[in-house]
């Protein structure tokens, strides 16, 4: 691929994570074909995001049969070093005219073989060739990212929200939700739902791309001012399944939720999340009274017993549930009986000061990585960051270019520790530091990186230099604005020993 002017050009693939990273996926045009440079210095700069449409899976799943990645750049699979960058040439990046469809039901990889439901919509069967086994629980009542809409059955209560929650005869707010101490819980376990899935397949359609497959569903359901377009991203390598969808949610304001649904076939299995990064085993790792019915995650949760399971990152809808549908379920612990786990994408179940009906066009993405072995937590930590940061970061290299360019075309810019020491933050150490105490910053250079030991024992974590360098690192109090002691620097790496589940932040200047 070449500019405008048939000419090569590059770009540059960041990778923020701190471990070498793989990245593949549709570049932004304006990412090669830049305007407002060169010989072109009148014209105004695009921002990349004038085609984020190609994330848009209700686009992408349109009328046009030849509109999938039609002119869009590809980025092949490339390796980018950890917390730094590569370049690549535009004439490596792939493009395509259309690629052709057909409505296979069945698609496989060397690793997995997939069969989908083109009745109800969803994956009916998903066998792991690798780890020898099926992930689809066949006797459940939904496919593996089945779209499900629940709803208070009763149409015709005065107060229909009340079905979910009770108040005392004389309305008081104050009643307990959790029902710890002298007050009554308000949830009512027995509520009366009403659970449908897709009325049918509107429209099953394989893409097979240079990345893996694509497949792509619209499901009909009368609740939806839309159908719902579902799509399911299997890789030609590695192991992690993408599910996406969108659709229109309407204006009724009787009380009603959406989920995507994922039975996985795991028995006696434990759920786990990701709370701020820090992992509970639902039931084991939370406090009497806490809410067992539902859960909301940092980046993932994951079901697992001693031989197998999944972590599922969620980098766009926080709320599960675990086992089975359980809002107000008034469960009194953690425990589950089945590997399903429900994306609760919406719901309008809440008696709170937003409006009854919340319209508009809804988006849901869960990235699904099964796993040989019991849970790990440093694992499940990596597996979530990388369902963050799974979008190639690229920007275009049409800047001005100097004779004797000071940064390599691929590298580092630091070492950085990886799980399980998490990088929670790194930031320049002189910008404004807002609100906790206004421009305390601005006489400090260098960088502020705060690191979490993610484990119950003692950890040493290490920092390299890179591309950047430093010559002096401190321990800083938490805001960054106190220095607590200096760490002594060999070999261009300074090493910081964290006690179990302890935070701290480093200046390096």
């Amino acid at each position: 691929m070449s500019d405008e002017d048939g000419e090569e050009t590059e770009v540059f693939v960041f990778n923020p994570l701190p471990w070498e990273q793989e990245f593949s996926g549709i570049v932004p045009h304006h990412a090669v074909s830049v305007r407002g440079v060169g010989e072109d210095p009148t014209a105004s700069r695009h921002f990349q995001d004038r085609e984020r449409n190609y994330r848009d899976v209700d686009t992408l799943a349109g009328d046009d049969p030849g509109s999938i990645y039609n002119g869009q750049p590809i980025l092949p699979p490339t390796s980018v070093p950890g917390y730094g960058y590569a370049t690549v040439s535009s004439t490596d990046l792939e493009t395509s005219d259309a690629w052709p469809f057909d409505e296979r039901a069945t698609v496989e990889t060397d690793r997995y073989e997939l069969t989908f439901d083109r009745k109800r919509g969803g994956i009916s069967s998903w066998y792991d060739h690798e780890l020898d086994c099926e992930w689809v629980d066949e006797n459940a009542d939904w496919p593996a990212a089945g779209f499900v809409h629940e709803r208070v059955a009763d149409d015709d209560h005065d107060h229909a929200r009340s079905l979910l929650f009770r108040y005392d005869e004389g309305h008081d707010w104050h009643i307990s939700v959790t029902g710890t101490g002298d007050a009554e819980r308000g949830f009512q376990s027995d509520w009366n739902a009403e659970r449908t899935g897709p009325e049918r397949v509107v429209r099953h359609r394989v893409y097979e791309t240079p990345l893996g497959y694509d497949v792509r569903q619209r499901l009909a359901h009368p609740a939806l001012e839309s159908d719902v377009a579902l799509r399911v991203l299997v890789p030609e390598r590695g192991e992690t399944v993408i599910v996406e969808a969108s659709w229109v949610m309407g204006q009724t304001t009787h009380p009603e939720a959406t989920y995507l649904a994922f039975p996985f076939e795991l028995a006696d299995p434990s759920a786990y999340v990701d709370v701020g990064d820090v992992a509970i085993e639902t039931g084991v790792d939370q406090l009497e009274g806490s809410v067992y019915d539902y859960y909301t995650a940092q980046r993932w949760v994951e079901v697992a017993n001693d031989d197998r399971g999944v972590t599922v990152g969620t980098p766009v809808n926080p709320m599960v549930q675990f086992g089975d549908f359980t809002f107000a379920e008034n469960a009194a612990d953690g425990a589950i009986d089945e590997g399903t786990v429900l994306g609760w994408v919406t719901n309008t179940y809440w008696e709170t000061n937003f409006r009854a009906s919340q319209p508009g066009l809804v988006r849901a993405r869960y990235h699904l990585s099964p796993h040989d072995g019991s849970f790990d937590e440093a694992a499940a930590h990596r597996r979530g960051l990388e369902a963050e940061f799974a979008e190639p970061l690229v920007q275009s290299m049409e800047e001005p270019a100097v004779d004797d360019p000071p940064l390599e075309a691929e590298t580092s810019l630091l070492s950085l520790p990886k799980p399980p020491v998490l990088v929670q933050q790194l930031r320049p150490a002189n910008v404004d530091d807002g609100i906790l105490h206004p421009g305390g910053g601005r006489d400090r250079d260098g960088v502020l990186l705060t690191l979490h030991n993610a484990t119950d024992g003692s950890r040493d974590a290490t920092v390299g230099a890179g591309t950047v360098s430093f010559d002096q690192a401190f321990r800083v109090s938490y805001l960054g604005d106190k220095e607590l002691e200096e760490l002594p620097i060999e070999n261009e790496r300074v090493t910081v020993a964290l006690e179990g589940r302890e935070t701290a932040v480093l200046h390096l200047k």
